[in-house]
Formats: structure tokens, C-alpha cells, sequence
């Protein structure tokens, strides 16, 4: 919900009258994030063949330097389905996500959404073209396009107000950690707003989580 790792160490003080450190709040969370990312990578959620794909850059502290994290999100039941950091924009990481993208959803995607980045043209192209559809990659070049990128927008607008709060990431392994514990807690933890339910319970995953606290039911 957007607290640091203080915050919460302040709440579980006045709260529960614990004194822990601040890392111990991190530890947990890798530990616990790294099972409850073991079991919902089994699951499959039945999404659409319209994708939306969308990278932006994120500052390490530990070597001061710049990154890109890219996210896939699938058009109809807004499921984030990868996303993965790199630190370049090549056509080889592009396709990365991508592949994750398409592991994930057990299929191939027929139109892919994305900015004007060059990498996608060769990427989308390799990836997901066929016979019947050799063209799914919509590139978008100006904001009159007919077409939009707005949900991967706006996810990546909720990403910036998280790194916000952390004051950039660590470096590039627990930048990677931190997206995949956002993309969990997106697609099963918070109801969104325009469909009414998670993403996880729009392309049909139902595993009890409508009661009670999610987290822990998730676990």
C-alpha cells in the first residue's frame, strides 16, 4: 500500500509492541514473497490476445545508475502477465519479457500495444508472428494515435509512486524481487478500480481470497 520498510517498522512497534530493525521487514518479505511466487506462477489465468507492453526507467542506489523495468498487462482482464528488468533496451530484452509473457498465458499474443521503441518491431515480430497474422505488433508513435497504451500507463504510474517511496532500489537483483512482489500483489491482493475485482479473478483464477486477510490466504 505504498509504506516503507520504516513505516511498517514504526506500525509493528506501536501496534504489537515489537522492536525490529527495518532490513528484518525486507528479509520477510523475500522470504515470503519467494513462496507465494513459487505457487502463483502455477497458476493459469485464461487472458486475451490483445497486450500491452510498456518499459520505464528506475534509479539503484547502490551504483547510482539507471535501469529498465518492462511489463506486459493484458488488455481484457487487465493481468499483469511479466515484467523483468534490464539494463539496456535491445531487442534481446524486449523479447525476454515477452517470452515470459507468453509462458505465462500459454499462448501467443495476436496484437501487441507498445510505445515507439525500435526493439519491438524485430522483438513482437519474432515472438508472436505467423502465417495468419504476420503483422501483431501496434506501434504507437504520437498520443493521437486511434490506439492507446493508457493501462500499462497507468501501471507504470503506480511503480513510480512505489520507487518514490523506496528511494530507488538496492540494485538490480532486489530491483527485480520488488517487481515481482508488486506484480503478485496487483494481480491477486488489489481490487481494480475499473473492473471490480483483481485481475486474478478476471482471467477466471478463483482460490478463495474474496475474504479475510489475502495475504496470508495467499501464503
Amino acid at each position: 500500500k505504498g509504506c516503507s520498510l520504516r513505516d511498517i517498522q514504526d506500525t509493528i512497534q506501536q501496534h504489537y509492541g515489537l522492536k525490529i530493525h527495518h532490513e528484518t521487514v525486507r528479509r520477510w518479505i523475500n522470504k515470503y514473497m519467494a513462496k507465494i511466487t513459487e505457487y502463483t506462477n502455477q497458476l493459469q489465468p485464461k487472458v486475451s490476445g490483445v497486450w500491452h507492453s510498456d518499459e520505464q526507467k528506475v534509479k539503484l542506489k547502490q551504483k547510482d545508475e539507471w535501469v529498465w523495468t518492462w511489463n506486459i498487462m493484458d488488455s481484457e482482464t487487465r493481468f499483469l502477465l511479466a515484467n523483468s528488468v534490464s539494463k539496456e533496451r535491445e531487442i534481446q530484452d524486449a523479447r525476454k519479457v515477452l517470452r515470459k509473457a507468453k509462458f505465462v498465458a500459454n499462448r501467443k499474443a495476436t496484437k501487441v500495444v507498445t510505445d515507439g521503441l525500435q526493439a519491438y518491431n524485430t522483438a513482437v515480430r519474432k515472438e508472436f508472428a505467423t502465417y495468419q497474422n504476420p503483422n501483431p505488433h501496434v506501434r504507437l508513435r504520437t498520443i493521437r494515435d486511434h490506439v492507446n497504451n493508457n493501462l500499462i500507463e497507468r501501471l507504470n504510474g503506480t511503480i513510480r509512486d512505489r520507487v518514490k517511496t523506496m528511494r530507488g532500489l538496492q540494485n538490480l537483483e532486489s530491483a527485480d524481487l520488488m517487481f515481482s512482489a508488486h506484480r503478485n500483489y496487483y494481480n491477486f491482493i488489489r481490487i481494480h478500480q475499473t473492473i471490480g475485482k483483481t485481475p486474478a479473478e478476471a482471467s477466471n483464477i478463483n482460490i478463495g481470497l474474496n475474504s479475510g486477510n489475502r495475504w496470508l490466504r495467499l501464503l
